[in-house]
Formats: structure tokens, sequence, C-alpha cells
């Protein structure tokens, strides 16, 4: 419990000193609602319905031509005011092309954000 003003520590907060929603559903409704280009609107619609997104798939699905840097916009300029971040990693298993060769492919995770990092 935060002893200035009675939150629980885990609250993160907008900009503006709303307290945000702790349920991560309530927090992407509250970005998809905001002031986003369209190829991020997409980007988000798709990670908080697919999560574990291959790279190829945001590619494919949401008609971007590189995810990561769009991915790197919103984490650096929008999630951090919602208390989200969207997180890349490694598979345990890369995936191999149509030529059979190994693809280092990667995968895209929204998560949800509290004072002490991602939380669980």
């Amino acid at each position: 419990m935060n002893k200035k003003n009675g939150t629980p520590k885990s609250t993160t907060k907008l900009q503006t000193n709303n307290t945000l929603p702790e349920d991560i559903n309530e927090r992407i409704s509250l970005v998809l609602n905001s002031d986003l280009s369209p190829q991020k609107r997409r980007l988000m619609a798709y990670l908080s319905k697919h999560p574990d997104a291959w790279t190829h798939q945001l590619a494919t699905s949401c008609a971007v031509g590189y995810p990561p840097c769009r991915l790197f916009e919103l984490n650096k300029d929008i999630l951090p005011n919602y208390g989200l971040h969207v997180l890349c990693h490694k598979p345990d298993k890369w995936l191999t092309n149509r030529h059979g060769d190994t693809s280092y492919v990667h995968q895209w995770r929204l998560v949800k954000l509290s004072d002490k990092g991602v939380a669980a």
C-alpha cells in the first residue's frame, strides 16, 4: 500500500493521474480507444487476441511492413501511459522457412506492468 495516497503499490497511473484498471483487457481497450495510427491499432488488436504471435503473422495479418518498428514506438511513446508493454522473446524452437533454412523470427506478447516491472 502506498503510504502517500493509499493506493496499492502495483497500481500504475496515467499521466492525467487517473488510476488504471487492474484488468489487462480494460487497459487494452483504453489504448485502442486512444489516438493511434491505423497500423498500431491493428497490432494492438491482434496481440490482444493472439499472445505469442510471430513477427511474420503480425506483418501479414496487420498489414505492417516491419512490425518491430511500430511495436518499439508503442513501447516508447504510448503503452507506458497505460501500464502495458509488448515483449519480444525468442521461441523455444526456431522456424524453418520454405527453403529449409532456419528463420530467426521472434514472438510478441502484450503484458501488464506494475510498479515492480512486468506483472506475472
